[in-house]
């Protein structure tokens, strides 16, 4: 039956963010970061999603990476609630100026999020790193 779909694995229908939240390849990639990247650096989630073999992709019914970011928020902000990831916005409140085109962005700095805020009411980039707890009490800030 390859020549039904002869580009690989058989496309699924597109899961939901929380569906690809619950993939293992998904998880296992994003726990991957977690362990590895040492704070105070941080990882993005396209960095999580580029990590997808077409398999993997094709097995939670998606084309392209692009499609596996909202799951990985989704898996950030879980991890967020128990307490092992941080989840980074980009604040601009003490920019003296706004870039013009083709300029520098204007000085600003990631910051934690506020714990109240869902995954679906930030708009822009997230980055995510281990918590303080998970490196035994080193100051990184």
């Amino acid at each position: 039956m390859s020549w039904l779909w002869p580009f690989g694995p058989a496309r699924r229908d597109p899961s939901s963010p929380q569906t690809a939240a619950a993939d293992p390849a998904l998880r296992a990639h994003f726990l991957q970061f977690l362990d590895y990247v040492e704070p105070p650096r941080f990882f993005k989630p396209s960095e999580v999603a580029q990590m997808l073999t077409p398999a993997e992709l094709a097995n939670l019914g998606f084309e392209d990476w692009r499609e596996a970011l909202l799951g990985v928020r989704v898996i950030g902000w879980e991890y967020r609630e128990f307490g092992d990831c941080e989840v980074l916005v980009y604040d601009r409140s003490g920019a003296k100026g706004k870039g013009k085109e083709g300029e520098a962005e204007p000085e600003g700095k990631w910051v934690v999020l506020d714990e109240g805020i869902s995954w679906m009411e930030v708009q822009g980039g997230v980055r995510f790193r281990r918590t303080r707890t998970a490196l035994d009490g080193d100051d990184w800030d």
